[in-house]
């Protein structure tokens, strides 16, 4: 059985940014967002009763915090050896 939450990409990837150097708004929303998957852990997209693979690749942008930063993460999924889903969104 395959889980995956491509609702919380965009916190996560946010989130991320701030990893070397957190502070109380940051450790506030970390804090959130688990309320937030403990409160929604029965929702999701599930696969089973299927024997194959799905991978997931995922990047975040690692730069420091800019109001000037035009991609903030992206994701690609592969079933097998075919491509079935790609996002990398421009803000």
């Amino acid at each position: 059985m395959n889980f995956f939450r491509p609702d919380i990409v965009y916190a996560v990837s946010r989130l991320s940014i701030f990893t070397q150097n957190p502070n109380e708004d940051h450790w506030d929303a970390l804090a959130r967002l688990m309320r937030y998957l403990k409160d929604t852990m029965d929702y999701g997209i599930i696969y089973s009763g299927f024997s194959f693979i799905l991978e997931r690749y995922s990047d975040a942008n690692w730069i420091s915090y800019s109001n000037k930063t035009k991609f903030t993460s992206g994701y690609v999924f592969a079933l097998i050896v075919v491509q079935i889903n790609q996002f990398a969104p421009y803000m």
